[in-house]
């Protein structure tokens, strides 16, 4: 038993040891990314460099497939052109060229993630940081945050016997120029219920123009008519949308 667990050890050192190998020969520079200031509508750019070691008789270098170039954290970041995707052989290099375009006065931050696998199958992922801060400069600073919610009213009608009515949406959106914190959706009904859908959870940024959906569903439970409000929070302002639900035993969907 002992000698199968020393053999598994030796295994997994092993391993661990070519992960590292095949990381340390396929470096990426810088490991971080600064664009400083940037006025807002204006674009900066940078060069992040893959290279892949040469190698020698003894320790040779290794082929690597660069399998995908993303960025993510924020729209302002972007790939502007990329040399390389598919095979990075050992002793060569490429280039990923990046573009920062404010749209927000303040500092973002974002991620370029690298995906690649070496010639023996093992997976390489690299990250490079992000950052940049917008700049109003010299002209008008852009106008602030306002939430918007399309439309302001619903109608539903259903049957009765606890029949649902078909949802509805209710468009929320960032109509300023300045980001805002979306705070949340309020409504307390026995008749009707919200489902934020893809809008951001409260305490998280909604980016101008950025845009999500509400559903709104309304379930009888009486006859007649019955009202409620939705409200909308955001650090700029708040929005009600008025509900109203009707049961009736003569409907025909």
């Amino acid at each position: 038993m002992n000698g199968l667990r020393s053999a598994s050890i030796t295994v997994v050192a092993m391993l661990g040891m070519w992960s590292a190998a095949a990381s340390a020969n396929l470096s990426v520079s810088p490991t971080s990314v600064d664009f400083r200031t940037v006025v807002i509508g204006d674009t900066a750019t940078a060069t992040v460099t893959l290279s892949s070691a040469k190698g020698n008789k003894r320790r040779p270098g290794t082929d690597y497939n660069i399998l995908a170039a993303s960025v993510g954290g924020n729209s302002a970041f972007s790939i502007l052109s990329d040399s390389c995707m598919g095979m990075l052989p050992a002793g060569s290099r490429c280039t990923i060229e990046l573009q920062f375009r404010p749209a927000v006065v303040g500092t973002v931050t974002g991620v370029l993630f690298i995906n690649a696998i070496a010639t023996d199958g093992t997976p390489v992922n690299e990250q490079v940081a992000l950052t940049g801060t917008g700049d109003e400069g010299g002209g008008p600073p852009p106008p602030p945050g306002f939430l918007s919610v399309s439309p302001t009213s619903l109608s539903f009608l259903a049957k009765c016997n606890y029949e649902q009515a078909s949802p509805q949406l209710v468009l929320v959106r960032n109509s300023g120029g300045q980001s805002i914190t979306f705070q949340g959706v309020n409504l307390k009904s026995r008749d009707f219920s919200q489902s934020s859908g893809n809008c951001p959870s409260a305490g998280s940024l909604l980016a101008p123009s950025q845009s999500c959906a509400i559903t709104v569903s309304y379930t009888n439970i009486r006859k007649g008519t019955k009202t409620a409000e939705m409200t909308v929070s955001a650090s700029s302002n708040s929005e009600v949308v008025s509900l109203t639900g009707t049961c009736t035993d003569s409907f025909s969907p």
